[in-house]
């Protein structure tokens, strides 16, 4: 009796460890894809795509200017979320989200003290599956400083540099010239108004409709609470202007004009 039931406890403890073993899904090489059109999809650019290796003790990040080799100290895990902290104090990590676990697609959010950024991968072993796009100026990086293609930029008065690209994308770069946020957006184009540099004030454009919106720095975010929205086609006379809560970097121009035109009498 005694034997079976140290069998038993034997049985259990294998089992119970293995999920253990087999739960590190963000464990593999990753590559970078691009949410564009509600898809994702690879861009082929004149360079090798940015990749992440990511064993159970560290994380090598290939990326386009520079390759860069981290440790990790420390997991934390819930049912949504697990974080890789590159530091023993927690302050720089990378935060994995399954995005569609089937496809092996996930969101890998890179933070680095104070600086933030968001970016998508696909496991090497399903990228067959994901479309493939040819990159153009607008998604491939031209030359060494990413400025090629700069309609305008703002230096903020923390050194911060703010610069617009091919009319719908964004960049925020630091002292350093480290990437703090990039972002572009579909069938929008940004323009910068120069009226301070303590704030990033930007005005949207989509078709007949348009957005005055100043965004101010909140810990490591860029955030709004007014929005003032147009319509050019009563001679851009001021539609509304609303107390909405709103992010740089979640910003959906869609989604906010929804908020305007349902109360709109037409």
């Amino acid at each position: 009796m005694i034997k079976i039931l140290l069998s038993l406890i034997l049985l259990n403890n294998l089992f119970s460890c293995t999920p253990q073993v087999n739960n590190k899904d963000y464990v593999g090489e990753w590559l970078e894809v691009k949410h564009q059109n509600n898809e994702f999809v690879i861009v082929k650019c004149d360079y090798d795509l940015e990749t992440l290796k990511v064993s159970q003790n560290s994380i090598f990040e290939h990326g386009v200017m520079e390759d860069t080799n981290y440790k990790i100290f420390s997991v934390k895990k819930n049912e949504k979320v697990d974080i890789l902290f590159t530091d023993n104090n927690k302050k720089s990590y990378f935060k994995f989200y399954w995005i569609d676990k089937q496809k092996g697609i996930a969101k890998w959010q890179i933070v680095d003290g104070n600086n933030l950024l968001d970016k998508y991968f696909v496991l090497k072993a399903k990228s067959k599956e994901i479309k493939s796009l040819k990159g153009t100026s607008i998604n491939c990086i031209t030359n060494s400083d990413a400025n090629n293609n700069v309609n305008d930029s703002l230096i903020l008065n923390n050194n911060i540099v703010f610069y617009v690209e091919n009319d719908n994308c964004i960049l925020l770069k630091n002292k350093k010239n480290k990437t703090l946020l990039e972002n572009c957006f579909d069938g929008t184009n940004v323009r910068i108004r120069n009226v301070s540099k303590e704030f990033i004030p930007l005005t949207f454009i989509s078709g007949q409709y348009l957005m005055d919106i100043d965004f101010y720095k909140v810990s490591d975010q860029w955030v709004s609470k007014e929005i003032n929205y147009y319509n050019s086609s009563l001679k851009s006379e001021i539609k509304n202007t609303k107390n909405i809560a709103v992010s740089l970097k979640d910003f959906n121009f869609n989604s906010i004009k929804e908020k305007f035109i349902s109360k709109t009498i037409h």
